[in-house]
């Protein structure tokens, strides 16, 4: 056995002919990064593809009817995958993708109604995610999270359904945590 409090080195590499490196086998309990503006990560350890879109101007749905959100207001996107001309985030690789999307828009006359939030993958309804009943309310509100295997250059776009006798239009407001209409999504470390 070979005991040390400190080892400083430049590389930590495995023995020739083996693809495994094991650090602590017996007594480790935690490997502490005290430090981790000081970690590198590789790109395999990182959620990738993240991106936040708003809708930045009004978003009108009519009454009882299906409509794509086209959230027109980037915050950020490092992939470029989102594209806010078409509402339509399309996977630059394989794997599994998170996504949240909302729709809140003023209605008037305080009314009772419903909407609900779907996401489409490659056109297809990947199910109704999210809806929300609003009893005299001034707005109508959804939200709605999935997770999903998306192949290269699959797509995922977000519609909204709704039923306050009226057509809403989705305020300015790009801050989706208080109120606004965002869209979010990323790929997950597997």
């Amino acid at each position: 056995n070979f005991i040390m409090s400190k080892l400083e080195t430049n590389t930590i590499d495995t023995v020739s002919g083996t693809n495994t490196l094991t650090i602590g086998s017996t007594n480790t309990s935690t490997i502490d990064f005290s430090n981790p503006a000081n970690v590198t990560l590789n790109a395999a350890m990182k959620n990738q593809h993240l991106f936040f879109a708003a809708s930045g101007s009004g978003i009108s749905v009519a009454n009882s009817t299906t409509t794509k959100i086209i959230y027109g207001t980037e915050i950020f996107d490092l992939s470029s995958a989102y594209n806010p001309s078409n509402g339509r985030f399309t996977a630059p690789e394989a794997g599994y993708y998170y996504f949240f999307a909302n729709f809140r828009a003023p209605v008037s006359g305080g009314t009772n109604c419903r909407s609900d939030i779907s996401f489409f993958k490659n056109g297809t309804a990947a199910g109704a995610i999210g809806g929300m009943n609003q009893t005299n309310s001034n707005d109508i509100s959804s939200y709605g999270t999935i997770i999903t295997n998306l192949n290269a250059n699959d797509y995922i776009e977000v519609y909204v359904n709704q039923n306050a006798s009226q057509t809403v239009t989705t305020n300015n407001n790009n801050n989706a945590g208080s109120g606004g209409t965002g869209f979010v999504g990323y790929k997950i470390i597997t």
